[in-house]
C-alpha cells in the first residue's frame, strides 16, 4: 500500500473517532441537560450553584472538543492538497508511451 493512502487512512480514523466521540458527548450532555431539568429542585440554592459549575466544565470540554476538531481538519485539508499536488507530478506527460494503459489491477 502506497504510504501516503496509509497515512490517510490514518487520518480519516482518527477524524471519524473525535466525530464518533464528539456526538457520543453531545447526546449525553443533551440527556444529561435534559434530566436535570425535569428534577424537582432541592434544598434551595445549592444545586443552582451545582449545576452551573458543571455546564461550564461541559462547555470547556465541548470547547476544547470542537477546537482539536478544528485542528485535525486544517491536517486533513493539508493533506488532501499535498495529494494532488503529488498526483499531478505523478502523471505521464501527454505523448509519453501513449500505448499504455490503466488496468484496474
Amino acid at each position: 500500500m502506497d504510504p501516503d493512502v496509509s497515512k490517510l487512512a490514518q487520518l480519516l480514523v482518527v477524524v471519524v473517532a473525535f466525530g464518533g466521540f464528539a456526538t457520543a458527548l453531545a447526546v449525553a450532555a443533551r440527556f444529561a441537560l435534559s434530566r436535570m431539568g425535569r428534577r424537582p429542585r432541592e434544598r434551595g440554592d445549592a444545586p443552582g450553584r451545582l449545576d452551573d459549575a458543571r455546564l461550564e466544565r461541559i462547555e470547556q470540554a465541548v470547547d476544547a472538543i470542537a477546537i482539536e476538531v478544528e485542528r485535525i481538519a486544517e491536517a486533513q485539508r493539508f493533506t488532501a492538497r499535498l495529494m494532488s499536488e503529488r498526483a499531478v507530478e505523478r502523471l505521464p506527460a501527454q505523448g509519453d508511451d501513449a500505448r499504455r494503459s490503466v488496468t484496474p489491477h
